[in-house]
């Protein structure tokens, strides 16, 4: 595993405060800040990127995630369990 990169495909785990599980996973590179700024505003451009795009099982949502919180072992609610 890259520790700049996630690639599409990877199983991304998050755990929520209630103690439950959900599953994405990775569709998309996010290469451009511009595009975390139109959906998310300035502020959240400079802290996300670079980031992926993931779809939640759960929901079917869509969310942006950062590379560097996916790939840092001191962040505990989300990792990457599984790359393709």
């Amino acid at each position: 595993m890259s520790k700049d990169n996630v690639k599409i495909g990877s199983l991304i785990r998050y755990s929520g405060m209630n103690g439950e599980d959900t599953y994405g996973l990775v569709t998309k590179h996010i290469k451009d800040p511009k595009e975390i700024s139109e959906a998310l505003g300035e502020r959240f451009a400079e802290e996300l990127h670079p980031a992926v795009q993931v779809l939640w099982v759960d929901d079917g949502d869509f969310t942006m995630e950062s590379i560097k919180n996916l790939r840092d072992p001191d962040v505990e609610y989300m990792e990457v369990i599984s790359e393709k």
